[in-house]
């Protein structure tokens, strides 16, 4: 039975990757309005993270592969990026070719929950997942037992006027999805290491969260 959230993305996978880049200037205009954090939280990764090269990446739900590309092209060793809407992969395996990086990343089409890993990666990457993820602790416990030295993540915020929009729109379409404050998300990477946790500014806007394992 396919899970209704695979079934979104795979769905959505055309109109999600085209956030990045192809839309018309106005279409570009209203996602930098009202997607912002979706452009700040892939400022933020990389200016957290600073250099990359030679790191082992995976990307939980790498979606259309911008983030495991831009690993890629800042010289990470290895990137390995996971989603379960094949159509996302596809999507993401061409834009790696396009950019001349599909010879470090490799993309698996597959539940992260239920994969096994036979190596540790340094850095863990789960940008726009918790907000379809029923059991975030479990979740965020097999991220850190693969991993060395970074968890980047991101968590939407609860909002009196976004949240209650977004939820409808994602329950009609079957979709569902969990908002976070500031509390629940600390008490989630509590003693995980150190950990950075951004609200990015605006009504509605998502927490940014970087972990540093080992304290740092």
């Amino acid at each position: 039975m396919t899970n209704p959230v695979q079934a979104y993305f795979d769905r959505a996978a055309l109109d999600f990757d085209s956030i990045y880049g192809g839309k018309n200037r106005l279409g570009s205009w209203m996602d930098r309005l009202f997607r912002k954090d979706m452009y700040e939280r892939f400022r933020l990764t990389f200016e957290t993270l600073g250099e990359v090269a030679g790191k082992k990446v995976i990307d939980i739900g790498c979606g259309s592969g911008r983030y495991s590309v831009e690993f890629a092209k800042r010289g990470a060793a290895l990137v390995t990026g996971i989603d379960f809407a094949p159509e996302m992969v596809r999507i993401a395996e061409q834009n790696a070719e396009l950019q001349g990086v599909n010879e470090c990343c490799r993309f698996i089409e597959g539940d992260f929950v239920r994969m096994g890993f036979d190596r540790e990666f340094d850095i863990c990457l789960a940008i726009g997942v918790f907000d379809y993820v029923e059991r975030p602790r479990a979740f965020l416990e097999k991220m850190m037992a693969i991993t060395k030295e970074w968890l980047i993540l991101s968590f939407p915020s609860k909002s009196p006027l976004r949240t209650p929009i977004r939820k409808l729109r994602y329950w009609w379409k079957g979709c569902p999805v969990y908002f976070y404050d500031r509390s629940a998300i600390g008490t989630l990477v509590r003693g995980m290491g150190q950990e950075r946790i951004h609200k990015i500014p605006g009504q509605g806007m998502d927490f940014f969260v970087a972990v540093q394992l080992g304290g740092g």
